[in-house]
């Protein structure tokens, strides 16, 4: 094989594939809504422990600054998670009111409502974070 003078052939490498931001956002989601299941273990509207889902008090693309905010989710059932989202937000606005203080509900709505414009390393740092904290909760839950 002939080659340029002065010039070295190498190998092509296979360019390490960057994830896209939605991508971390996905598996931050992942691994925060395993910890929130984990976490409450049941629904916490009616106690069913099957077909447990993440359901956000403040939704999560609507108000993003408390996406990952681990007391605007809890562990709901199918179906109690469902009806959340059919208009019947009072049940879960009730228990939330039943089990925060009026003062903590006043903070988590203020920070909702804050602007949240996370970069790449922002948003990798998030995903170190929920993976750590899911690992100690399946290693608290064993």
């Amino acid at each position: 094989m002939l080659k340029p003078k002065g010039k070295t052939i190498r190998a092509l490498k296979p360019k390490k594939k960057t994830q896209t931001i939605s991508q971390i956002r996905d598996k931050i989601d992942k691994a925060f809504n395993e910890y929130i299941r984990i976490r409450d273990g049941a629904c916490v509207i009616c106690g069913n422990t099957e077909n447990l889902q993440c359901s956000h008090y403040w939704g999560k693309k609507a108000r993003p600054a408390t996406r990952w905010h681990e007391l605007n989710a809890h562990a709901m059932c199918a179906k109690c998670h469902f009806l959340h989202h059919q208009g019947n937000e009072a049940v879960y606005a009730d228990w939330m009111y039943s089990t925060y203080t009026k003062q903590f509900m006043d903070l988590l709505t203020l920070a909702s409502c804050q602007h949240s414009k996370l970069n790449r390393s922002d948003l990798q740092d998030k995903l170190v974070y929920w993976r750590g904290k899911l690992h100690e909760i399946k290693q608290e839950k064993e």
